[in-house]
């Protein structure tokens, strides 16, 4: 089994990774790390300087540690997509398409969805699926194309590979998918409704405007604990986030909970699974959470810049402001992981070009767009303004 090596070179400013070896032909099987998660002053947003003991942040960062999106206030003419008649939370980065022909181009952007417009408190986890919206720019106006992933489809992540889009989401593969009215009669996402059912599935397409995806489940091969013990903290798998290097080699980060155990909804703690190409084998690289079983968060956002990992969450261990909180974590080399909890890196105040703002009950499932120099330029967000504020319905989302 060959290893992917990572050689650590040691700098005033911060160590830097860079990659040694390429990836074995079949397994990554095991990592030989010469890093550890150690903190760095600045989050790895910036630069440090021990003279003065300040950072100097990167674009599109702010704050004593570089952990704060430098946010604007937001034009209410691109305010993102919100349909009053079905409910969406949050996308990743869309694509853009030219047309040969014309020149023109079509941006090309995938969001969970309500899948049936029901009872305001229908749940995400029987009622969602993934449409298709385009528009004329990556900040819209966007418009409803089409459905592409049928209930039960929720959280995609879109990303690209050599010509091949991708789309993680997590999916039901159960013998039968319980009705929308069961599970919203039911506050525990309905008895009959077995977790460890779902899986973490991968669409790809090499077409953006025919609608044919081929799906296939992500299966994480040679689990710890695994599905067979329905307590483990990993059990049950959702919210995929991914990084794809130039080879193929994929880091997969997601959100786990246990199938069965007293408040399981609530033990929240992200994961990594790591393949030699996205089309698998998955290997879990994580026996315990990234971030330690005493830091709750889903939600994870993924990417990787000049000076290494980084990952929004969406923070849920302060139960006083859990539905708005965010968290940062940064890596080096994507495995061994470092936390920010405080101070996050948006609020829960979203304001507007006009002056004024809106008090957000919700604001969730974090995805950033980056600009040229890959600094982060928007971000995304579910957010909700009104309802009861509860994690697991669709109420009045969008994004």
């Amino acid at each position: 089994k060959l290893q992917f090596l990572y050689l650590i070179a040691r700098s005033r400013r911060w160590a830097r990774c860079r990659r040694c070896s390429q990836m074995s032909r079949r397994v990554w099987a095991t990592v030989a790390l010469a890093a550890t998660a150690a903190a760095d002053p600045c989050s790895l947003n910036g630069d440090y300087d021990p003279g003065t003991g300040s950072c100097t942040c990167d674009p599109g960062w702010t704050g004593a540690q570089c952990s704060q999106l430098k946010l604007l206030p937001v034009d209410p003419a691109r305010m993102g997509y919100r349909n009053l008649s079905m409910p969406t939370w949050s996308g990743t980065a869309p694509w853009p398409k030219t047309d040969e022909v014309t020149g023109a181009t079509t941006w090309h952007w995938f969001l969970g969805a309500e899948a049936k417009k029901g009872a305001n408190e229908d749940f995400y986890l029987c009622d969602s699926n993934v449409v298709h919206l385009t528009g004329p720019s990556q900040l819209g106006p966007w418009a409803l194309k089409e459905t592409i992933l049928k209930r039960f489809h929720l959280s995609p992540f879109q990303t690209e590979h050599n010509g091949t889009y991708l789309i993680f989401t997590v999916g039901y593969d159960g013998p039968e998918l319980p009705s929308v009215e069961a599970c919203a009669k039911n506050d525990s996402y309905a008895p009959g409704y077995n977790k460890s059912l779902n899986t973490i599935r991968l669409s790809h397409s090499s077409d953006l405007d025919a609608n044919v995806w081929e799906t296939t489940d992500v299966t994480i091969i040679d689990p710890y604990p695994g599905k067979r013990n329905r307590t483990a903290w990993d059990c049950y798998l959702q919210n995929p986030t991914a990084y794809i290097f130039p080879n193929g080699t994929t880091i997969l980060m997601y959100r786990a909970t246990p199938c069965e155990a007293p408040g399981a909804g609530s033990f929240e703690h992200i994961g990594i699974a790591v393949a030699p190409h996205w089309k698998g084998p998955y290997r879990h690289q994580s026996r315990h959470p990234v971030f330690g079983l005493g830091v709750i968060n889903e939600d994870p956002f993924l990417w990787r810049n000049r000076r290494g990992f980084h990952a929004l969450l969406h923070a849920q261990t302060d139960p006083a402001t859990h539905k708005t909180d965010a968290a940062l974590g940064y890596s080096l080399d994507g495995l061994q992981w470092a936390y920010v909890a405080k101070p996050v890196p948006y609020g829960p105040t979203f304001p507007w070009t006009n002056g004024t703002t809106t008090a957000l009950v919700r604001r969730q499932k974090p995805a950033l767009i980056f600009d040229a120099e890959n600094n982060p330029a928007f971000l995304i967000t579910g957010v909700d303004a009104g309802g009861t504020g509860r994690g697991t319905t669709w109420e009045s989302g969008w994004t």
